[in-house]
């Protein structure tokens, strides 16, 4: 087997690359002094101090509106420019929401949907236009967040972003390995212009280097959902036992982002990153249900796993001119390397007495090992992209070509498999920017996702392909702090992996799916303190290629239609000094609750959330900074409950949050 290095050796390397850069103090905002006019009695007035600074992808936006972001181009390019669907969930939606996981910041955006697996705080999962973009859709400022085989996975804390930028739509052509459906990039909050305590060098004016980390440890339960009979449907039976019901997952990460401008036209930059990953998952699941109706028949289950992960991604940037064609040209270079580990185990568990429900009160004996799988991928790929300008035309061509390797031991069964993947993957897109705000777009996409992992019988995954193609159109006009936007599109995934619904410490690969849909999105500041978001989604899902049971019918699980609307209004102080109120509505429509569409649909649900946040400073000057916040998610307790793939999940219930934030 030929030598990789460790990723422990590889995070030396990496951080012994900066050891050259001498710390300096963090330079602060620049400002810009009028002169001081005199009157006629000679008295001179105090000094106007302007304070400029543009809107980057990295600012952490008030309001509900932001305008640019790198998530689609990895360049600074305004929203109206980008052809393709984006959103950007900024800091202010965030806090007027008072997001608590990935999930809940997520729920107001087109395309997404978040409640597919009930409430479960285990691992971040959403799924974008239709498909599941959990395992490899989640990138953190700019390099993709892997996953491990089963749970090993790091779940977003909202607090610590900055913005959450949303693209739906294949991404491969820049970032490599990512989910066809699109990705969700977490951008990191970085320390602020103004001096302050924070890990940002600026060796010369020219240069910045911003190092990243993070430690985090999750303790939530293994087995979340209810039992699901495929005669009589979803039954008030939690699977859950107290006895035997955890999942522990500690994880920390540790990078740095290099940027350093050379000239006015040609622009570096390097992103690193190293996390390691542990998780420990211990649930039971039930097997059927007695004649009688009043016991259950259980097994358990034990996952152990393991996640190291190193990336790199080098860019550079050049901004000229071939006549009137204005181009900005990048060119980049990146590398992954990804070391799992996974012990599963399993074995026979109590049968349930329904009648005196005993939960936790009869021992669970540990279940017996059956696999053991050590699994190594390490992806190379190289990328260009021309973003070119005429006019009001903006053609973007983009074109990347990666190389993979994987191998897998199964220790157990004593079989080893290699794998070596390579693709091309493109997206081409054309839009033409309006002097008054109008800009239409259309664009084609490809993308190509190796999977990690392997199925029940250890075989490892065929890649997922994907292709889309989407026209739409943005609307920014002038005065007015918006942006409206709709689209319409056909998207198409080969191999995509859902869960195993007879193995449930597994995945399995789907065939080919369909979606055609339509999304519109309105995000205003309107001024007086009112902000605005809508969002409507149709999609028309449709297996192409499956089982003679599941072809030509409806994945389960994905609604036709999703619409969602906040209101954010800050009372005026002459009225209630310091008092904002929120108010928002999400509809999930019905969908079928298996693949085979057989058993019946999800019911359509329609839930409330509401915010009211009192800031304390504009009352009493002592308390400036101090802001008191109470937020409610489903008001009225409206029963989620979500059957899908062979599972069934309760969604989240009323939950009420009071906090206090102190900003200093």
């Amino acid at each position: 087997m030929r030598h990789r290095p460790s990723p422990r050796t590889c995070l030396l390397l990496g951080l012994l690359a900066t050891t050259a850069l001498a710390p300096t103090p963090i330079l602060a905002q620049a400002e810009t002094r009028a002169p001081a006019p005199a009157d006629a009695a000679g008295l001179t007035l105090a000094p106007i101090v302007v304070q400029g600074g543009r809107e980057t992808p990295t600012t952490e936006v008030p309001g509900f509106t932001a305008t640019t972001s790198a998530s689609a181009t990895k360049t600074d390019t305004p929203l109206i420019e980008t052809p393709q669907s984006i959103s950007v969930i900024t800091r202010g939606q965030l806090d007027a929401r008072n997001a608590q996981s990935l999930q809940e910041a997520l729920a107001y955006t087109p395309g997404i949907l978040t409640g597919l697996y009930g409430f479960s705080p285990r691992l971040d999962q959403f799924w974008i236009r239709g498909f599941d973009a959990a395992y490899f859709g989640i990138f953190r400022d700019g390099l993709r967040q892997p996953t491990g085989q089963v749970f090993a996975g790091i779940r977003t804390e909202p607090y610590g972003l900055a913005a959450i930028n949303v693209l739906r739509g294949p991404a491969s052509a820049n970032y490599g390995l990512s989910s066809p459906a699109g990705l969700v990039d977490l951008v990191t909050k970085r320390p602020p212009d103004q001096p302050a305590p924070a890990f940002t060098w600026r060796p010369n004016e020219d240069t910045t280097v911003t190092f990243l980390g993070a430690y985090q440890k999750d303790k939530t339960g293994g087995s979340l959902f209810n039992y699901y009979s495929p005669t009589t449907g979803l039954l008030d039976i939690r699977t859950a036992d107290p006895a035997w019901n955890d999942l522990d997952i500690e994880s920390v990460r540790a990078g740095y982002q290099i940027e350093h401008r050379v000239d006015d036209a040609l622009t570096l930059r390097q992103s690193f990153r190293y996390a390691h990953v542990d998780a420990n998952t211990r649930y039971v699941y039930i097997t059927g249900l007695s004649d009688d109706g009043n016991t259950v028949f259980r097994r358990a289950g034990q996952d152990r796993e393991s996640l190291d992960t190193v990336s790199v991604d080098n860019q550079a940037q050049l901004r000229f001119d071939t006549g009137p064609v204005q181009h900005t040209l990048l060119a980049g270079f990146d590398y992954t390397f990804l070391d799992t580990t996974h012990i599963a185990g399993d074995g026979p568990a109590p049968d349930f007495d329904l009648i005196t429900r005993n939960y936790g009160k009869q021992h669970i004996d540990m279940p017996a090992v059956y696999g053991r799988t050590l699994q190594q991928q390490s992806q190379i790929g190289v990328y260009l992209q021309d973003q070119i300008r005429f006019g009001g035309w903006l053609l973007t061509l983009s074109g990347r070509h990666d190389w993979l390797e994987t191998t897998s031991r199964e220790r157990i069964a004593g079989t080893d498999q290699d794998a070596s993947d390579s693709a091309f993957t493109g997206r081409v897109g054309l839009s033409y920017v309006t002097d008054f705000g109008l800009a239409p777009y259309v664009s084609y996409a490809t993308s190509f996702t190796p999977n990690s992992g392997t199925d029940w019988q250890g075989r490892l995954f065929e890649p997922t392909t994907g292709e889309q193609i989407e026209a739409g159109v943005k609307y920014q006009p002038d005065g007015l702090n918006s942006l409206i936007t709709a689209s319409v599109f056909q998207m198409t995934q080969e191999n995509g992996l859902i869960a195993d619904s007879s193995h449930i410490s597994y995945r399995a690969a789907r065939g080919e799916v369909r979606v055609r849909g339509i999304e519109l999105e309105g995000l205003a500041d309107l001024g007086d303190g009112l902000s605005l978001q809508l969002a409507y989604t149709y999609l028309d899902p449709e297996v192409t290629e499956g089982t003679a049971a599941t072809e030509g019918k409806d994945p389960s699980g994905i609604p036709n239609h999703v619409v969602s609307a906040w209101a954010d209004y800050r009372v005026p102080d002459t009225v209630v000094p310091g008092l904002s109120l929120g108010a928002g509505l999400r509809y999930i429509g019905s969908s079928y609750r298996d693949d085979d569409n057989t058993t019946g649909r999800n019911d359509a649900v329609t839930l409330f959330d509401a915010a009211i946040r009192y800031d304390l400073g504009v009352i009493e000057p002592r308390l400036d900074g101090v802001q008191l916040a109470v937020n409610a998610t489903n008001l009225f307790d409206r029963d989620t409950t979500t059957c899908a793939q062979g599972y069934c999940y309760q969604g989240l219930g009323q939950t009420v949050i009071g906090s206090i934030r102190y900003r200093w």
